[in-house]
């Protein structure tokens, strides 16, 4: 019998996460998107407010208020989400699943801030499941100095 501790408990742990969740993510393609237009037409994504401050790692951020209802549209499995002014494009799957990752440019430590970041860039991450019920995703202001996480809030998604 062999005798394992909390650190040989929490390796081999660690380790099924990590291969469990190895091959749980495929990034959609043309050739993945959803033929079937089960999802095309126009909705309305319903961005809520994020709470403020939030914390990722050793970094707090305070959060801005992005709440507002955007226009939503799916047309050839290709979805489009007009958000603050600009339009976001990705591919949708059969399953309803869509991500939109756009880089969004550089941000600073703020002056009252003692610490420099040393990757400042930011992308914005709009996901979603249209086949869920409520269809709901997420908005992530991700910051890369944390592995792209950062500010997230809930968004809704109700067929127009």
């Amino acid at each position: 019998m062999i005798k394992c501790g909390i650190n040989c408990w929490l390796g081999i742990t660690l380790f099924l996460v990590v291969s469990i969740g190895a091959g749980c993510s495929t990034k959609i393609t043309k050739e993945l998107r959803d033929t079937t237009g089960k999802f095309d037409g126009s909705w309305t994504g319903e961005f809520y407010a994020a709470s403020s401050p939030q914390t990722v790692q050793n970094w707090i951020f305070k959060c801005r208020d992005f709440s507002q209802k955007a226009p939503v549209t799916v047309a050839d499995g290709i979805v489009t989400v007009n958000f603050q002014g600009k339009k976001f494009r990705a591919y949708i799957n059969d399953q309803g699943v869509f991500r939109i990752s756009v880089d969004a440019g550089r941000v600073s430590a703020s002056s009252a801030s003692d610490v420099t970041l040393t990757n400042p860039n930011v992308r914005v991450i709009i996901s979603g499941n249209l086949s869920n019920t409520p269809a709901t995703g997420q908005l992530l202001i991700g910051f890369a100095e944390v592995g792209f996480n950062g500010c997230t809030s809930k968004i809704e998604y109700t067929r127009a």
